[in-house]
């Protein structure tokens, strides 16, 4: 028996054949050329996979049962993955930063509109975008006017419902940097109850503007305090950075939803973030609240997120929501159609994670009762 183009071994361990194809993978490794490297080389590695701990199955005895095997060889091989990496890592950043040292949100009694929600994570590619559009959406949905905030230079977020960032004349760096007021710059969008304030590459130069200007870190504060009255919630899309726009919002939000993406980078950058919101805390937004931080793209078919999951929750506990935005096709299309997901299929996966989180947002906002207390 053969794995494509790889090597033909017996249980005792002895190759049958030579190599016949130089460039080879093994479980989706980049493939690389094992030229230079003798057949006892080979051999040698082969057999301590057959006698070793099987990376691919984690031990699994099953894999190594006396029967031909087939392996597709990449050298160097590297050494199997090991979770409790995530685990140090978590009570790295629990010794730096004990929960109880953050504002954590509770649920309360609503005492006034405009509730300010940021999006951050200065990683990218954590779902910060796809959380701020279809968490805008579900509360829209549910008939709570909502603002979605693009405070983005990519305006992600303004083309995620609908528009094209290089239509947009006037947007949020029209009222950070030239004081436009805000509510001749809002758009309305097909979603019932949800408008925009949106943005386009100008707002990269806002960071650079914004530098010499007084009190630079409230200017979003004051812009959203105008309109703020109108709203029921204003969810603000950051940038994958901590700049002063993230700042910004970090100022004039109420609290914070952290996505973490079910993976050890997104981890690592945890502590970077829970830094900065400490530091806006204690100096210039004492009131902010961590909402709570949000797990996405999960897969529960790969044990990585299982144990990110489980590492997350061990120790964040109560800051962590109890919705986990799964990994789905459905949320990776609704932007190309620019529509929130809830739009493009509202019976999947993505649509009700969504709906579930926006739930969570109103219980601890004191807009719904939970099911306990209702009970």
């Amino acid at each position: 028996m053969r794995f494509g183009q790889g090597l033909l071994i017996n249980p005792s361990g002895a190759i049958e054949e030579p190599l016949i194809d130089r460039h080879c993978a093994w479980d989706g490794l980049r493939s690389q050329d094992v030229g230079g490297f003798t057949d006892k080389d080979i051999k040698g590695l082969l057999n301590k996979w057959l006698h070793g701990p099987n990376l691919l199955g984690g031990g699994d005895a099953s894999m190594r049962t006396p029967r031909t095997l087939q392996v597709q060889v990449s050298l160097p091989i590297p050494p199997p993955h090991q979770p409790q990496m995530h685990s140090t890592t978590i009570r790295a950043i629990g010794e730096i930063f004990p929960t109880r040292k953050f504002k954590i949100h509770n649920a309360r009694i609503p005492d006034r509109q405009g509730q300010s929600i940021a999006i951050a994570n200065q990683k990218g590619g954590v779902g910060k975008t796809t959380t701020a559009i279809n968490l805008a959406a579900s509360l829209a949905v549910l008939e709570y006017k909502t603002l979605l905030v693009d405070a983005d230079p990519q305006a992600n977020s303004s083309s995620g419902v609908g528009f094209d960032p290089k239509n947009i004349r006037l947007g949020l760096y029209e009222c950070l940097v030239q004081e436009i007021h805000p509510q001749d710059v809002i758009l309305a969008t097909n979603t019932p109850f949800l408008d925009l304030l949106p943005s386009n590459i100008d707002l990269v130069g806002a960071e650079i503007e914004l530098l010499d200007m007084p009190n630079r870190e409230r200017i979003l504060q004051g812009v959203l305090k105008s309109i703020q009255g109108n709203y029921d919630f204003i969810i603000v899309d950051c940038s994958p950075s901590l700049g002063l726009i993230t700042t910004n919002a970090l100022c004039a939000a109420n609290s914070v939803i952290i996505p973490v993406q079910c993976e050890y980078f997104a981890l690592e950058g945890l502590g970077k973030l829970l830094n900065t919101i400490k530091i806006v805390q204690n100096h210039l937004n004492k009131h902010l609240e961590i909402e709570g931080i949000l797990l996405t793209m999960y897969d529960g078919r790969l044990r990585l997120c299982n144990q990110v999951v489980e590492d997350v929750k061990t120790h964040f506990q109560d800051i962590v929501f109890d919705c986990i935005i799964q990994r789905t096709t459905k949320l990776g299309e609704a932007p190309s159609f620019g529509v929130p997901v809830i739009h493009h299929d509202a019976d999947s996966r993505g649509s009700i994670n969504y709906l579930n989180l926006a739930k969570e947002v109103l219980i601890k906002n004191g807009h719904i009762k939970a099911e306990a207390e209702l009970a």
